[in-house]
């Protein structure tokens, strides 16, 4: 993730189902990729129990977003949250990501996209609207932030992140500034400050 950038620090989390349990692995929070092995991920049930505690602690959000699509989807594997400059900023786009490469058709085009908007808790509110908007789709776009990115494995989820931040970037090129309000305006920037 690292070599191809679609990574922003440690703000971003991979989870893996376990095959055959109702566990995944992510990575201890607070971690850059490039400190992540194998030998050191984090396994958490489904039920919230670390597994490995050795390993640290993984981050709640990316455990109860693994949790929740891969207990409705048993199809899917792998959840690829990633932060790149493209994806932030055509996700402050209102018109969203627009048709504009060869790579918008390789991740399956428009109608393999949904978009929701931008929760800073991962409240069950949040959770159950991000659920709902990735029903049937590849990949989430969440306004003013990154994209959850859905794989039945590691490379289909790879493949699709890596090709998002194509047609995402042409997106920002070709149009004009977001037209979203920022979350600042909708939070209150005193909540972000606080933070």
């Amino acid at each position: 993730m690292v070599k191809y950038r679609l990574t922003d620090l440690t703000n971003q989390r991979p989870a893996m189902r376990v095959p055959g349990e109702d566990a995944l692995l992510t990575h201890h929070y607070g971690w850059m990729h490039e400190e992540v092995t194998a030998s050191n991920l984090v396994k958490v049930s489904f039920e919230r129990t670390n597994l490995t505690p050795q390993n640290g602690e993984a981050t709640p959000s990316a455990t109860e977003i693994g949790k929740r699509f891969f207990e409705a989807d048993p199809e899917m594997n792998c959840i690829m949250h990633i932060h790149t400059k493209a994806i932030m900023g055509v996700s402050a786009q209102a018109e969203g990501m627009g048709p504009f490469s060869q790579a918008y058709l390789m991740i399956g085009g428009g109608a393999g996209i949904a978009y929701t908007d931008y929760e800073f808790e991962c409240s069950d509110d949040f959770l159950s609207g991000l659920l709902e908007a990735g029903r049937d789709k590849k990949m989430v776009v969440e306004a003013w932030r990154c994209a959850f990115v859905f794989g039945r494995n590691a490379g289909e989820a790879f493949f699709r992140s890596f090709y998002l931040t194509r047609p995402a970037r042409c997106s920002c090129r070709c149009r004009k500034p977001p037209q979203r309000a920022p979350p600042s305006e909708r939070y209150g920037c005193e909540r972000l400050v606080r933070l």
